[in-house]
């Protein structure tokens, strides 16, 4: 008797970009599923590399595409129209599924009937494999409030992680193949909007990290993610976080943040000033009103606000990070270094100061970054 009769199939879509290195082992993981996928597809986005000369060793057990080298996205979106079944489970080329990752999130998917996705959290994996000792969890995740929490940052780690319903991928039209970073977070604000996504709260993929994907350009990934906020209205925005937050006060604060993520800078500023925070909540507003004070470029108000922060709370650490840029701009070293020190202290893990550090005795103060967003309860490496 077959174990897995009556379970849903599902298929994996591969975009592979000159991933001739890795593409072996991702494809491996999931012949090697305890569910067995229904089609593997390996959409070779152009590379220029042996990318598509590995997957062709599989030899029927792989399907191979020809991408038109337009990017991850529209990789997806080929590798979708050429699967067949109801469920499509994503893995970039670099990364690997543990044996019952399918498994799991087949059977998420058939218990939670109304929902429209699931993701699981990934574990990390250095360049040649080895396992880094860190973790991307979503300890905070609310079923019910999700696109609210997605609006506030993007909680999926990559789209790796994730399985879809075809009928709710092909609603809201799949990948939006304009955005060359931050295009499955745009997918995953979408798919929220007209269902539930569900979790699986356990590792189930492997994240690798290496040269390539830790370069990444941070102002095209900000860049992008400003332009996928605007596609919602911000009273859109507001309600969901109100969900999240249950009080105006706290919905106007994240709202707030928002905001200064599209870079509408004075509306999100105004907000802010309008809104009179619980005690506990009192740090994160004079940190965010220092954050728009950097905005508009009034470091001497932003110093005064992140001061103000810490005397609330003074485990705050990104205040202390920004205050040592601050500092460095000031030509004031010591204390820059001091306050560096002290924010990576508070959060082990935490990367802007560590890598402010070491700007700093390099004398790359060019190179210092302020901390822009209050940190996550689980800091993905950067």
């Amino acid at each position: 008797m077959n174990a897995h009769a009556g379970r849903a199939t599902c298929d994996v879509v591969i975009p592979a970009h000159n991933a001739a290195p890795y593409i072996a082992a991702a494809i491996q993981s999931v012949l090697d599923q305890r569910l067995p996928a229904s089609r593997i597809v390996v959409v070779n986005d152009r590379s220029t590399d042996h990318t598509a000369v590995v997957a062709a060793t599989f030899g029927d057990r792989v399907t191979i595409l020809e991408g038109e080298g337009q990017g991850p996205g529209a990789a997806r979106n080929l590798g979708v129209r050429h699967s067949r079944s109801d469920l499509i489970a994503f893995l970039d080329a670099d990364d690997v599924c543990h044996a019952d990752r399918l498994a799991r999130q087949v059977d998420a998917l058939a218990e939670h009937t109304d929902a429209v996705m699931t993701f699981c959290d990934a574990e990390y994996i250095d360049a040649s494999g080895r396992p880094t000792g860190s973790m991307f969890t979503c300890p905070e995740y609310q079923r019910e409030t999700f696109l609210g929490q997605l609006f506030e940052r993007n909680r999926i780690l990559t789209a790796s992680v994730a399985m879809v319903r075809r009928a709710a991928f092909a609603a809201v039209g799949g990948f939006d193949e304009r955005f060359s970073h931050a295009e499955d977070y745009d997918l995953w604000l979408r798919l929220a909007g007209v269902g539930p996504i569900e979790h699986v709260d356990a590792s189930l993929v492997l994240y690798r990290l290496h040269a390539s994907n830790l370069s990444g350009n941070r102002n095209a990934l900000r860049a992008c993610e400003r332009e996928i906020l605007r596609k919602h209205p911000a009273a859109d925005i507001r309600a969901a976080l109100l969900d999240v937050h249950g009080t105006a006060a706290r919905a106007d604060l994240a709202l707030s943040h928002v905001l200064f993520r599209m870079e509408r800078y004075e509306e999100g500023e105004a907000v802010l000033r309008r809104v009179c925070p619980d005690e506990s909540d009192r740090a994160l507003r004079h940190f965010l009103l220092g954050t728009f004070a950097v905005a508009r470029g009034d470091v001497d108000a932003a110093a005064a606000e992140y001061g103000r922060s810490l005397a609330c709370d003074a485990m705050f650490a990104p205040c202390h990070n920004n205050l040592g840029v601050i500092a460095a701009a000031q030509g004031r070293r010591r204390l820059s270094r001091e306050h560096f020190l002290a924010a990576a202290g508070l959060r082990p893990g935490y990367a802007d100061p560590r890598r402010n550090v070491d700007a700093l005795e390099h004398g790359r103060t060019s190179d210092l970054r302020y901390t822009h967003a209050p940190l996550r309860a689980v800091l993905r490496p950067d």
